[in-house]
């Protein structure tokens, strides 16, 4: 699990002077938070969080969805289906697999 998942790759920011037209708030927040976004459309229908499968299966599904997979907040792997029909596709090829509509966090005690 070494290099990083395509879903997570975030493009850079580089703009002229299309920075302030996309958003007009864009000057206003990377200024206060010294930060710059912008949004763009994904092709994603749903996600589901795979689980279960040995190292190596789940090794080898990693290079075979690569373009459809990305690291969840915590680390967790996480399938980005672009529709209802490869999301089931992608199921019955692999059926070692769990593909979770959920998943659960442990609440830490303060």
């Amino acid at each position: 699990m070494g290099r990083d998942l395509k879903g997570n790759y975030l493009w850079p920011a580089m703009w002229n002077n299309a920075f302030a037209e996309d958003d007009p708030e864009n000057p206003r927040l990377a200024d206060e938070y010294g930060v710059t976004c912008a949004f763009e459309p994904v092709n994603v229908f749903t996600a589901r969080w795979i689980g279960g499968g040995s190292r190596e299966m789940l090794e080898q599904f990693r290079e075979r969805a690569y373009d459809s997979l990305a690291l969840d907040h915590a680390g967790e792997l996480v399938y980005l289906a672009p529709s209802r029909i490869n999301l089931g596709l992608t199921i019955e090829r692999w059926p070692e697999l769990a593909f979770r509509e959920t998943r659960e966090h442990l609440a830490v005690a303060a």
